[in-house]
């Protein structure tokens, strides 16, 4: 299973800088450095959000609450709607 997360998360971090690449460029900025600089800003903040938020609010447990489980429950398990 952790392997598999870590995979899910460079695949989407690859594909999020491909993005952020293309809107630099759409953008047409003056100078290469500052299509650069703000195509780093938006990376950074994108892979902190992917890399370090997502992964501990998933598998967090506050005050009793799994939102993994409740996930894994919403979209696997429920077969009510069928």
């Amino acid at each position: 299973m952790t392997v598999v997360s870590g995979l899910c998360i460079a695949i989407i971090n690859t594909i999020i800088k491909q993005i952020y690449i293309a809107l630099g460029r759409f953008q047409r900025y003056e100078t290469l450095s500052k299509e650069a600089s703000s195509t780093t800003k938006k990376y950074f903040a994108s892979l902190f959000v992917n890399t370090a938020i997502i992964p501990v609010l998933a598998n967090s447990n506050i005050y009793g609450f799994q939102l993994s489980k409740r996930l894994v429950n919403l979209f696997v398990h429920d077969t009510s709607g069928l």
